[in-house]
């Protein structure tokens, strides 16, 4: 599993699940959690997404906006928990 990858499958959960299927100006830096992409809730979504696409388990202590802050973020720390 590359970053490249990891990214692609999240920028589309994203995209569907997050943004009714609008992409349009999602980039793997653009900052999800400042324009109101991801919220709380978003959060909480996206820990699913990833426990479920990914197999493996976000920890409590993990779930931070640094983690959350960009779509690059998010894979830093899937590939970070997956090694």
């Amino acid at each position: 599993m590359d970053s490249n990858d990891v990214e692609a499958r999240i920028f589309s959960f994203i995209a569907k699940t997050l943004l009714g299927g609008h992409s349009e100006g999602l980039e793997r830096a653009t900052p999800l959690l400042e324009l109101g992409v991801v919220d709380s809730m978003g959060i909480t979504r996206l820990t699913t997404f990833l426990e479920t696409e990914f197999g493996l388990r976000v920890p409590v202590e993990e779930l931070s906006a640094v983690n959350f802050a960009s779509i690059e973020a998010i894979a830093r720390l899937v590939l970070r928990l997956s090694a």
